[in-house]
């Protein structure tokens, strides 16, 4: 049995063909400096914090997308949520912040990370005074960059209104599920 399992998980690898991109189906390499957007842009999230693309899905051909996000105000996190088909990964570059994962609270302080694996409810919220610096990456990308740029022309969290607006975050991969985090 073991030995079948072994196979079986060997014939789900994807071959070397699917693995190779080729440079021209990528961004060029860029830095991305500290305060500045992928593209250049301001961007402020529905609780009114700036947030940067720090790495496009573009970049990795889809298969990893990082923001980071300022927070001078406690609170301010997203509602409650799990991605279908994304791994999200916390790291705090400054500040404490709470990550809570399939009903547990984690508190992260500066240089801490946490791992929200797909289809696990997970939400966060800055907890710390002064100022907070949260990276968040998705992997696989699909489409987050879509669905943040769509949230940033709103200004508002989508998914925890009508039958429709719960319909489109679905469109992006992902489900509300309860309210934000209270501190």
């Amino acid at each position: 049995m073991l030995r079948r399992s072994f196979l079986g998980s060997l014939a789900a690898l994807p071959t070397a063909a699917q693995l190779l991109v080729t440079r021209d189906s990528l961004d060029p390499p860029a830095v991305v400096r500290r305060g500045v957007d992928r593209y250049g842009q301001d961007r402020k999230l529905p609780a009114g914090n700036p947030m940067w693309i720090k790495v496009a899905t573009t970049d990795t051909a889809g298969a990893y997308f990082l923001i980071e996000q300022t927070n001078t105000t406690r609170g301010g996190g997203p509602p409650r949520h799990f991605h279908f088909d994304q791994d999200e990964w916390f790291y705090s570059v400054e500040g404490d912040y709470v990550v809570e994962i399939d009903g547990v609270r984690h508190e992260l302080s500066t240089g801490d990370s946490i791992l929200a694996p797909r289809r696990l409810v997970h939400a966060f919220a800055f907890a710390g005074t002064g100022v907070g610096r949260l990276l968040a990456g998705f992997t696989p990308a699909g489409r987050m960059e879509e669905f943040f740029r769509d949230q940033l022309s709103r200004g508002a969290f989508l998914g925890s209104g009508t039958d429709a607006d719960r319909a489109r975050l679905r469109e992006y991969g992902m489900q509300n599920v309860g309210p934000a985090i209270q501190l």
